[in-house]
């Protein structure tokens, strides 16, 4: 039958000394010496019984330390402890038998303690900031050295370059869709089929019983300060734009809804173009509170109703990139005609009469003009688009007209953002006069 060491804590060993003390002193007269109960306290010790084998039974000490773990020993045929009984030497101390130690626990404490103190010990540097470019030529330089005739495999890890992608780009989005050079006529094509599909219709403000040309003009300025404010890209604000007059082309508005027009144009415009579009509790907030979610979403599903679903069109944002990436275009004349364009949105009227790849082919003709380019329109661009100069002397004389009143325009939103260094301050650049025929 298995025997267990029966270890006692501080309290219950105080009470059975005292108890065995008492014992001995009736039965020893002679010794008035005082003896050491608990021995020495700093050692934290408990000492209990330990039996012998195959021979006489004894009481020896054995030391344990109080947070040592509790062992089980394995059956073994012994003679049986006398008890729990403790019998101390009033004369003499029992000496401390330190815990049999087994050599195999003695080198892995050892190994343990080599391993930290070596960890530790270790000084780390900080870590570096590493460049793209430092990692391509540490990547040649592994590559020179490593000659294998063997042919690596497309999906092995040996074979990955860290290339551009992996730096953030400057230009817009659209500019990288028309780096394809495979594509990019194709792609142009297609945008002159598609613009001419889904329309909005020249001078419908005049069925309009309520709305006017000031009141859209607002609107629209109102709509440049959303998307500066949630920092939409500049495709989405044409996008709304675009949204409003093929709507209020063929439905009829009340002022007190424009601005939930607007909102929910806007709300589509960025759930269609951005990555990740402002909720639309974003879009009650910034109308005051004026409309609720509800509203909101129900004008959202009448301007998908009334425009069919059909809300891929280009604009002329979309045709000004594509013509700026396809005859490497400077930055400078770039923003300027894109200046050129978004003042075209307050106004809607004339331009609504031509085509979006037209305002924006003429857009740059005004712009190469205030920027004393020698060539207004050169061959390139000529091939590029497919308008010839002559073909452009109506939308850019309307164009010079809308750039000369700019500054005077009671909605300077526009103007204001074409200030800052991001856009080169092309709305500072001063409109000059322009006659082609």
């Amino acid at each position: 039958m298995a025997s267990f060491q029966i270890l006692e804590d501080q309290e219950n060993q105080i009470s059975n000394i005292g108890r065995l003390k008492n014992n001995q002193i009736r039965n020893n007269d002679k010794t008035h010496q005082r003896r050491t109960v608990l021995g020495d306290i700093n050692s934290n010790s408990t000492r209990v019984c330990t039996r012998s084998s195959k021979q006489e039974s004894k009481v020896a000490e054995k030391v344990f330390k109080s947070r040592n773990d509790f062992v089980i020993h394995e059956d073994v045929e012994e003679e049986p402890c006398v008890g729990n009984i403790i019998t101390l030497d009033p004369k003499q101390e029992a000496p401390v038998i330190p815990k049999a130690k087994s050599k195999a626990q003695e080198n892995e404490k050892d190994e343990k303690l080599d391993l930290s103190d070596a960890v530790i010990s270790v000084p780390r540097e900080p870590l570096k900031d590493l460049k793209v470019s430092e990692l391509l030529d540490e990547e040649e330089a592994m590559s020179e050295s490593y000659d294998s005739p063997r042919e690596t495999s497309p999906m092995s890890l040996e074979s990955v370059r860290i290339s551009s992608p992996l730096l953030r780009h400057s230009k817009p989005s659209l500019q990288l869709l028309y780096d394809m050079e495979e594509y990019r006529e194709e792609i142009f094509q297609y945008l002159l089929k598609a613009e001419t599909r889904q329309r909005a219709k020249a001078l419908y403000m005049r069925r309009q019983p309520d709305v006017t040309y000031s009141m859209r003009s607002i609107l629209v300025d109102w709509l440049v300060e959303v998307a500066e404010e949630y920092k939409l890209q500049t495709e989405t604000l044409f996008l709304a734009v675009t949204f409003i007059d093929r709507f209020l082309s063929v439905m009829s508005v009340v002022k007190g809804k424009l601005q939930l027009l607007g909102t929910a144009a806007m709300f589509v415009a960025a759930k269609y173009e951005e990555i990740y579009p402002p909720d639309v509790g974003e879009f009650v907030y910034i109308t005051d509170d004026t409309y609720n979610k509800r509203q909101v979403l129900r004008m959202e599903q009448l301007i998908l109703k009334v425009l069919g679903f059909d809300i891929s069109v280009p604009t002329i944002y979309a045709f000004l990139q594509h013509i700026a990436v396809d005859c490497n275009l400077s930055l400078r004349l770039t923003s300027l005609a894109q200046y050129l364009c978004e003042l075209t949105l307050l106004e809607g009227d004339p331009y609504l009469a031509y085509l979006p790849s037209m305002v924006a082919s003429s857009a740059l003709v005004v712009a190469r003009h205030c920027l004393e380019y020698d060539d207004v329109w050169s061959p390139e661009l000529q091939k590029a688009t497919g308008y010839s100069l002559l073909q452009l002397v109506p939308c850019v004389a309307h164009l010079c007209v809308t750039h000369s009143k700019a500054s005077s325009l009671p909605q300077q939103a526009i103007c204001d953002k074409y200030k800052t260094n991001k856009w080169h301050k092309v709305s500072e650049v001063k409109p000059k006069a322009l006659r082609l025929v």
